[in-house]
């Protein structure tokens, strides 16, 4: 029997994707198009992101929430999102302040740690060079840009 591979997309991608005014929008899609429900996984705190980034890009037209919620709701049908435990929040917290790790990159830790957690065989990004300077080496073949 052969395994599934799972893939996981962070917010990054997700909004390039969604957004065709985004750089690597054509890439991103193309990612999107070949995931299927139960082997497409994402961060839960993205779809936050997601919204807040597409409701409230700068210039016009700017998406209307309604629609960004129509689009979370799709991307619902297909990813699987992945949460963290209050305990496993505060790990992910220690051991990255621990590390002198400040400021928004803890975001991406946060993402990071909800790909591991899923057991994610490809980690997409589009923050490549980010992501692996905060994953165990272990993680770093599976973090690639599409």
């Amino acid at each position: 029997m052969t395994k599934t591979t799972t893939a996981f997309c962070d917010t990054s991608i997700l909004v390039a994707a969604l957004d065709a005014g985004y750089p690597h929008h054509e890439s991103c899609i193309a990612l999107l198009g070949t995931l299927q429900q139960g082997t497409a996984l994402c961060a839960l705190h993205s779809y936050a992101e997601l919204y807040a980034v597409l409701s409230g890009k700068p210039g016009k037209p700017r998406l209307r929430p309604t629609d960004v919620d129509s689009m979370i709701e799709r991307v619902d049908r297909v990813f699987t999102p992945i949460n963290l435990t209050r305990r496993e929040y505060r790990q992910v917290i220690h051991e990255n302040a621990s590390k002198g790790v400040s400021g928004g990159r803890l975001y991406d830790a946060l993402i990071l740690a909800c790909a591991l957690k899923g057991g994610a065989d490809d980690i997409y990004t589009l923050n490549e060079k980010d992501f692996k300077a905060l994953a165990p080496a272990t993680a770093h073949t599976r973090i690639r840009r599409p």
